[in-house]
């Protein structure tokens, strides 16, 4: 046995262990955390994903929620102009670029880079999350499916499997912001957000036990 290796049940049968530990230090982090700061913000909710190229094709589109159930005549014309705009503005997709737009309900998020781009539809103020979300997507979309882009023969159904990659990306970054949300929020219970970190911590744990069996 190498020096690094080890035996996964062995890792496993520790892993309670370790977990047990964890669980009462986060609870004391996330009791001692919150108690000097208070949660700001709406929450975010994506509420659609699109992957287009240059050429203005949406090669991915992932929707959670129907944008007419929350939008007024106002927020339909200005929804309407985005997507045009973003029509032409994909035709210009060469140096990565960053495009974020407001309005009184929703955000719009257009992350670029040759030759493609990811534009977010969300609600909420957590701005910097969408960002990240965004460019999280615009990577790992890139990195599958870089040979396909290159040779790309206008078949779209190749691309549709990377929308469980889109849920991924955002399960994680929302759990995340969701756990930071609760530790700032002083009505929290300590005992929630404990769990909260546990559960992540055990799906990181069973991701390594998965990759060494």
């Amino acid at each position: 046995m190498e020096l690094f290796e080890f035996s996964p049940c062995i890792f496993e049968k520790n892993s309670l262990i370790l977990k047990k530990n964890i669980y009462f230090c986060s609870t004391f982090l996330a009791f001692g955390y919150r108690r000097g700061n208070s949660a700001g913000g709406a929450s975010t909710m994506i509420v659609n994903v699109y992957i287009m190229n240059k050429n203005g094709v949406c090669l991915c589109k992932r929707t959670y929620s129907e944008i007419t159930r929350y939008q007024t005549d106002s927020d339909g014309l200005l929804l309407t102009g985005f997507m045009s705009a973003l029509m032409s503005f994909t035709e210009q997709i060469g140096e990565a670029k960053l495009e974020v737009i407001r309005t009184d309900k929703y955000v719009f998020v257009c992350n670029t880079s040759d030759p493609i781009a990811v534009i977010i539809i969300a609600t909420g103020e957590r701005e910097e999350t969408i960002k990240e979300v965004a460019a999280a997507i615009l990577k790992r979309f890139k990195s599958i499916y870089e040979h396909e882009l290159e040779e790309w023969d206008g078949n779209i159904e190749k691309f549709q499997a990377f929308s469980k990659e889109i849920d991924e990306i955002i399960n994680s970054r929302l759990k995340k912001q969701k756990m930071k949300e609760l530790i700032l929020d002083n009505n929290a219970d300590a005992k929630r957000i404990a769990e909260l970190i546990i559960s992540e911590i055990d799906q990181q744990l069973q991701k390594i036990i998965a990759k060494s069996i």
